[in-house]
């Protein structure tokens, strides 16, 4: 929660993939994730973790259910935020560059300022 707290302290937008899990948590015999052998440190999620993390962080949560999940204040409809997520195979990125005004030069001015 503190290194969420320092991220939104950044970025009001937390845009990450975790796997989410349900309980219990898998037995480390069974998971591809878990290190054992070198020690690898991992963190688990339920739908429930980031729901809680959301309201913690006076947040809203977007999620796919599955991997992918936005932490943010704004508003949005979660139908939305899937149909974006499915659209990014198919040049979605492409288009949003070419939509958006590129803000180099003005940023850079702004920096002199």
């Amino acid at each position: 929660m503190e290194e969420m707290k320092k991220m939104l302290a950044i970025s009001t937008n937390i845009h990450f993939s975790a796997e989410l899990w349900s309980r219990p948590a898998p037995k480390p015999s069974m998971g591809w994730y878990y290190g054992l052998d070198h020690g690898q440190h991992i963190s688990l999620y339920s739908l429930d973790t980031l729901k809680y993390m959301a309201r913690s962080l006076d947040v809203k949560l977007f999620t796919n259910g599955a991997n992918v999940h936005l932490l943010t204040p704004k508003r949005m409809n979660n139908l939305l935020f899937n149909l974006l997520l499915k659209l990014c195979p198919f040049g979605l990125p492409v288009f949003v560059r070419t939509a958006m005004k590129r803000k180099t030069k003005h940023d850079h001015d702004l920096s002199k300022t």
